[in-house]
């Protein structure tokens, strides 16, 4: 069974002209939409342009190229949705943009009610998942012990937890646990969590004004030094490298 879990990170509208976004990559969804042609999206050998008739979705950790010189309106929304979708990777997908998706992006774009936002954000999220192929989707993890432990690790983000205290969690002996949990997930525990514990830095650094040191107390990692190295490890480029990189603010016109 899924668990979809949308989580927001981000949603603007910007008015941009000189487009030029290389080697974004991040671990989230990221939803757009242009009021006019005149972008594309490279990707894996691939272009996309993005045509105000469709709306687009880039999966998470995929790496694009986006470029444009006309000025537009763009619609954007960063999300996370939880397993089996957080699992896809080096897509980009386009679909019709139907007459209730443009009325909805519309009535964000406006204000019409601010009360009203957050739910419509969150159907535009579920209505893009939604499409998305079951074929694209990721191995799921059905057995419920290591759902659990899913589940506890986490919610434990800023924490290191040890093979022994999880595997007594699920009353397994800790070689067992650890076999079970690589069968179920493709990686091991401390594998896993370190994985999400920098997933959630990415967004903090992108979504936050956090600084490094604070982003580094709140992913459970002993000092910046230890996180950087780590994040480095992950990612192939530092933190403050990251937040740079991922600065939509840059592209803002006057």
């Amino acid at each position: 069974m899924s668990d979809i879990h949308i989580h927001v990170l981000k949603s603007e509208t910007l008015q941009i002209k000189n487009w030029l976004w290389d080697k974004v990559q991040a671990p989230f969804w990221r939803f757009y939409w242009n009021d006019k042609a005149g972008w594309k999206i490279h990707s894996a050998g691939k272009t996309v342009e993005l045509d105000p008739g469709f709306i687009f979705a880039v999966s998470p950790d995929t790496q694009f190229r986006a470029e444009g010189t006309a000025l537009l309106s763009h619609f954007f929304i960063e999300f996370t949705a939880g397993m089996p979708y957080d699992g896809i990777h080096d897509r980009i997908y386009r679909f019709p943009i139907q007459p209730l998706l443009k009325q909805s992006i519309l009535e964000i774009q406006n204000d019409t009610c601010e009360e009203r936002k957050p739910a419509l954000i969150s159907f535009l999220c579920h209505y893009l998942i939604a499409q998305v192929p079951a074929d694209d989707l990721a191995p799921h993890c059905r057995d419920p012990r290591i759902a659990d432990i899913l589940y506890h690790l986490n919610e434990h983000l800023d924490q290191r937890i040890s093979n022994d205290q999880l595997a007594r969690q699920c009353n397994m002996n800790t070689n067992a646990f650890i076999r079970l949990f690589k069968t179920a997930t493709g990686q091991t525990p401390q594998a896993w969590h370190l994985k999400r514990r920098i997933d959630t830095a990415c967004a903090l650094l992108h979504q936050s004004d956090d600084s490094i040191e604070i982003v580094s107390e709140k992913t459970g990692f002993a000092d910046r030094g230890h996180f950087s190295r780590a994040f480095r490890s992950h990612r192939g480029i530092g933190p403050a490298a990251f937040r740079k990189v991922h600065d939509t603010s840059v592209f803002l016109t006057s």
